[in-house]
């Protein structure tokens, strides 16, 4: 029997930071499940899976050393691109409702000057009606 790991955690509720870990084990399903699967494809980059070329939003390879207006306008294609992507391959898949991506919302994109980098926060609704909510 196959399970699905968690291995992105979530470091806390206030700042919704993710970190990657194998350890602890723990077994997933819904919403965690799907949150998951959305991170890994936000940074996924295109033609870097042999099984799925076209897929991924490539967030993490986009060199960005400032926020400028057109930066934000292609982070937001990215993810709605993805966004339509997921919500397409999951059409006649057997998942359960809290497992299917309903909507893909963009919270905000900021700078963060200290750290040199940009930082994406989104919301994940599931047809199940969970919310979450996390910061890549």
């Amino acid at each position: 029997m196959a399970y699905d790991l968690q291995i992105i955690r979530q470091e806390s509720k206030i700042d919704r930071k993710i970190s990657f870990s194998l350890s602890p084990y723990k077994k997933i399903s819904g919403i965690e499940k799907l949150t998951q699967f959305v991170i890994k494809k936000l940074l996924t980059s295109p033609n870097t899976d042999k099984f799925y070329p076209t897929s991924g939003a490539g967030l993490h390879s986009m060199p960005v050393k400032e926020l400028t207006t057109n930066v934000r306008a292609q982070i937001v294609t990215k993810i709605k691109l993805l966004e339509e992507e997921i919500i397409t391959s999951q059409i006649n898949v057997n998942l359960p409702a809290d497992e299917r991506l309903k909507k893909l919302n963009i919270l905000e994109i900021v700078e963060e000057p200290e750290s040199g980098s940009n930082k994406v926060s989104l919301q994940i609704i599931t047809y199940a009606g969970t919310i979450t909510i996390f910061t890549l």
